[in-house]
This record gives structure tokens, C-alpha cells and sequence, in this order.
């Protein structure tokens, strides 16, 4: 992997030969697949941030914004310390069903998980991690809200249609024209 001072070593090991050639082709594989061993290290946090960053141009200025506030709220306190490699989609769900037990809508969920999922998309097409983890998670749906049409026997001025003296409503509605 190259750094700004040049190329930089890795080691491999195994408690035999063949286990150590194994993970010797194995690190040179994942190498020419693009496929970085310093993702290893790399926090959550720390890539959301970086993400955040390359996303700045590329989105509408309000879209950023609320890719930014989801990431501080919601994902950075409750992953930000665990590992880009590590992350798991049992950490994911939790996430999910911590966020709604602590009061946050399910539309709320939904946006937390569409930036955690364009986030891993990206670390996946950066060969970062070997696949995104949001991706095979359900994010919880949002309830509709019953729809309560007025009553008829509702008399008010804010709700009652104007009707023409002579016109076929007039006939079951009180008439407003004189």
C-alpha cells in the first residue's frame, strides 16, 4: 500500500510454511483486487467522516446537511468506535432498534439507514470492506396516519361547501344563497 513516505510493508504470518504462503497469496490477491489492509484499523467514525467529506460537492447543500446531522445524532455514538471490517448486520439492526426505543420515528430510521447504506456502498466500491452490511437489512416502515374524514353533521363555515339555490345539493344541504 503506498503512504506519502512510500510504500509501506505488511507482514504475514502462520504457524506453518503453507499457512504463511497461504496468507502471503492471499494479501497479494486482496491487494490487486484493490482491497486495502488498512481498512482493518479504520473506525466508522473516522470513514463517515471522510465520506461526509467527498460527499460534500457531489449532493444538494441540504442533503449534506442531514447526511451530516444523521451521522453526528444517531450512527457516530452508537458505531463510530467499531471497526469498518468488523461491522456486522447484527450491529446494524441494533442500531435500528435502539434508535426506536429511544423515541426517533421510523421515518427518522429509514434516513439513518439510506446514509449508513450509501456510506458502506462506497466503502465497498473503494474496497474498503468486502460488502456493504446495510444492504441485506430492512429499515423499519413508517406507520400511515388513519385518515378521519369530517363528519357531516360538522356545521361550520371553514367546512361547509357554498351551494346555489336551485342546484341538486340544495335539495339535502342547507342553501347560502338567499
Amino acid at each position: 500500500m503506498e503512504t506519502a513516505d512510500g510504500p509501506r510493508r505488511r507482514y504475514v504470518s502462520g504457524k506453518n510454511k503453507g499457512e504463511t504462503r497461504a496468507a502471503l497469496s492471499k494479501a497479494k490477491a486482496g491487494r490487486e483486487d484493490g482491497v486495502f489492509s488498512d481498512a482493518g484499523t479504520t473506525k466508522l467514525g473516522e470513514y463517515l467522516d471522510g465520506w461526509l467529506e467527498d460527499t460534500r460537492g457531489t449532493v444538494r447543500q441540504r442533503t449534506w446537511e442531514r447526511y451530516e446531522q444523521i451521522v453526528r445524532v444517531h450512527i457516530k455514538p452508537a458505531l463510530g468506535r467499531t471497526k469498518l471490517k468488523t461491522l456486522n448486520p447484527a450491529q446494524v439492526r441494533a442500531l435500528y432498534r435502539e434508535r426506536l426505543e429511544a423515541g426517533s420515528s421510523p421515518r427518522t430510521v429509514q434516513y439513518v439507514h439510506v446514509t449508513l447504506h450509501k456510506a458502506l456502498e462506497q466503502a465497498q466500491s473503494d474496497g474498503l470492506v468486502p460488502r456493504n452490511v446495510a444492504k441485506g437489512i430492512k429499515a423499519p416502515r413508517p406507520k400511515k396516519k388513519e385518515i378521519r374524514p369530517l363528519r357531516r353533521n360538522r356545521r361550520g363555515p371553514s367546512w361547509r361547501p357554498h351551494v346555489a339555490k336551485g342546484s341538486r345539493l340544495c335539495s339535502w344541504w342547507p342553501c347560502t344563497a338567499a
